[in-house]
Formats: structure tokens, sequence, C-alpha cells
């Protein structure tokens, strides 16, 4: 995300193997994320810490509220790409676009339905 990116609340779940995982790796984690959010960090920031079966995997997933697709850093860089790219470029995009509109159609669709519940 932006540096100008901020929320209302984050919610962090931690896959971890056992043992691994303590409080001061949780306050470090409150310190890299306290600059996106609005109030205060141990009131915004819900950590989660789940056991891995792996024990060579950490998995970090960041979930952030109010987001939309002008918050994501490398954002600037696409739209620049895209408007540089040729007409060619630009005819492949819109192709793969239209080949995968309805699957994306769909999705949308049932994630609408599931939020309705």
């Amino acid at each position: 995300m932006k540096s100008t990116y901020r929320s209302d609340y984050l919610w962090v779940t931690v896959q971890t193997p056992k043992g691994l995982w303590d409080e001061d790796l949780t306050q470090e984690l409150y310190t890299a994320l306290a600059a996106y959010v609005t109030g205060d960090v141990s009131k915004t920031i819900t950590v989660r810490v789940v056991e891995c079966r792996d024990p060579w995997i950490i998995r970090v997933v960041v979930l952030a509220g109010r987001g939309t697709i002008e918050d994501l850093a490398p954002y600037d860089e696409m739209e620049r790409l895209n408007r540089k790219a040729s007409e060619f470029e630009s005819s492949l995009s819109r192709s793969f676009l239209v080949e995968h509109k309805g699957s994306i159609d769909e999705i949308m669709a049932g994630l609408r339905e599931e939020l309705k519940r």
C-alpha cells in the first residue's frame, strides 16, 4: 500500500510453527503496521497467531478496510506502463479481459450473494 493509505482496522493472521512467534514479534508487527491505521495501534490492529504444520513456513496475511486500487503502491507504475503500451499490447490485454470476463462476473456475483447472507 502507498504511504498515504490509512485504515480504521487491520486484521492480521500469522501462521507459524509452534513456539516460534512471541510477544516481541507481535510488537514488531504493530510497529511495522502503525503507519497504516488511523487510531491507537493496540485497538485497531488485531493479530491472531495460528499454528503451522510445516516447520519451515511462516505466513502473514493482513486484511485492511477502505482500500481502493489507487492505494496500491505499484498502481502508479502500472498505470504509466499501460499508457505507454502499444495498440497491439492494449488489444492483447483487452482480449484477455474479454476471455475471462464471464468467470470474473460469476465470481463477483457469488461473492455478493455471500455478503448478503
